[in-house]
């Protein structure tokens, strides 16, 4: 059985205990739900970046420049879909840095 604690910062008052949940739940992540987080992640670090009224970019930014390997790496991400990370760096670096 796996344990759940919920907890929310904004509105949690002090002296009070986050909730467990208890849960028999188990989450089973198919192949296509993967690959359509990985093409999210790759939109959504594109939309952070090129928005303007978007201040600090540093998260999105230090995803697509970094190049290490795991199952949502910026590198990862794209090569699931067949594109060219240096194309999209090179872009990123001209005109949004």
């Amino acid at each position: 059985m796996e344990t759940i604690t919920v907890t929310h910062k904004a509105s949690k008052p002090r002296g009070v205990k986050p909730k467990v949940f208890e849960s028999d739940i188990t989450l089973e992540w198919t192949d296509n739900d993967i690959s359509l987080l990985r093409e999210e992640l790759i939109m959504y670090s594109l939309k952070q970046i090129s928005d303007d009224r978007i201040p600090d970019k540093s998260e999105s930014l230090n995803w697509l420049f970094d190049n290490s390997i795991h199952p949502f790496s910026s590198l990862v991400c794209f090569a699931e879909y067949n594109l060219d990370i240096t194309i999209f760096r090179n872009f990123v670096l001209k005109y949004y840095c």
